[in-house]
């Protein structure tokens, strides 16, 4: 018998059973996946999230004024983009996300050298 002007040829009963079978793991994987991406970039393992305030930038130092602006200078001279903003009475140096590994290892070799 035709369901919608469609004729049934070799079904059976079984195909009751696995359709929906597999339309509740498609589904369950979906939303696993949705989970998954979702989360916070901490719980996924991100080792730094920016500051809203900030928009996308992530700060690594925090100095006196004329201290920032040399540290700025060394990061830019070194080919990362940087910048600076007042933080009360500091100022506080800022870099883009893929450049946070980069600059923190030249803040510290900095400090390091004038030891």
């Amino acid at each position: 018998m035709p369901v919608a002007g469609i004729p049934l040829v070799g079904s059976s009963g079984i195909d009751y059973i696995y359709i929906p079978l597999v339309s509740a793991v498609v589904v369950g994987v979906l939303g696993l996946v949705l989970r998954w991406s979702m989360q916070s970039r901490s719980r996924r393992g991100a080792a730094r999230v920016a500051d809203p305030s900030q928009g996308l930038l992530i700060g690594v130092a925090s100095a006196r004024p004329d201290e920032a602006e040399r540290i700025r200078r060394l990061l830019t001279d070194s080919g990362l983009r940087a910048t600076s903003r007042p933080l009360s009475s500091r100022r506080q140096v800022l870099v883009w996300p893929g450049d946070v590994d980069a600059a923190l290892r030249l803040v510290a070799a900095d400090r390091d050298r004038r030891r």
